[in-house]
């Protein structure tokens, strides 16, 4: 499967002409020249092709009516976006199947042109998911949840955080080989979520992990949620409730 994106008078982004987002991307560029910009747009294309696979899922399955009701300006609004989005904006979102079938979704005049319905032979379902450029707040927030009721950091936060409660849902222990330490996840009776770092050569004392560097809890905090999204994933609910997600 291939995947393009182009973008025209979307934030910074003057024009990206069919860009092609390969299985690792690295995108490099100064400061405010809109690299998370794309990378936000293209989680928010990934989301509406999923939704396009669901509803497609659907009409196959004789099921009519849609659930689901889509708006663009809506979304960017949720996502903190929308003062990104001029008259002149378009988006085109393709993804190119191996049997050379190709699925295209357009954005102009700030609105969505109707989903293409997906043949059966190509659904798919998949989890996407933008890891917040404020990931270095989570230890803290976490550990004051009780306090943060109602605060808000905006969505994307919100729903990396929410992925990194996910992955935090058992007691476990994760290894960060790269900083030499391990990450002890602990659920403390009436207290919140422990996470406790510890040096394997016990070169000191273990720290929790909201007092670690900066480095080290944007780093580890990204290391438990990619773990979880690579290993413990599945669609399909464990006990009424389901595990945490794929990465894309």
């Amino acid at each position: 499967m291939k995947e393009y994106i182009t973008i025209y008078q979307i934030g910074p982004l003057r024009k990206v002409e069919r860009f092609q987002v390969k299985p690792f991307t690295v995108l490099i560029g100064e400061s405010a020249s809109g690299k998370s910009t794309l990378l936000k747009m293209i989680c928010l294309m990934r989301y509406l092709f999923k939704m396009a696979n669901i509803r497609s899922y659907l009409k196959h399955s004789k099921i009519t009516n849609s659930p689901f009701r889509l708006r663009f300006d809506s979304m960017m609004k949720k996502a903190g976006m929308e003062k990104m989005l001029q008259a002149k904006s378009r988006i085109e979102y393709e993804v190119e199947m191996e049997d050379g079938t190709a699925y295209v979704l357009r954005m102009a005049d700030n609105k969505l042109e109707k989903l293409p319905v997906i043949a059966s032979r190509h659904l798919s379902f998949n989890k996407v998911s933008f890891i917040s450029e404020n990931r270095n707040l989570i230890p803290t927030w976490n550990q004051k949840a009780s306090q943060n009721a109602g605060a808000s950091l905006g969505f994307y936060f919100h729903e990396t955080n929410n992925d990194f409660v996910r992955a935090s849902d058992t007691d476990k222990q994760i290894d960060l080989n790269y900083i030499g330490m391990s990450l002890a996840i602990s659920h403390p009776k009436g207290k919140p979520t422990r996470y406790l770092l510890s040096p394997k050569d016990k070169r000191h004392q273990p720290i929790e992990l909201r007092e670690a560097s900066s480095g080290i809890q944007t780093s580890a905090s990204l290391a438990l949620i990619v773990k979880d999204f690579s290993t413990e994933y599945s669609f399909k609910p464990v006990g009424g409730i389901k595990s945490s997600k794929l990465i894309q």
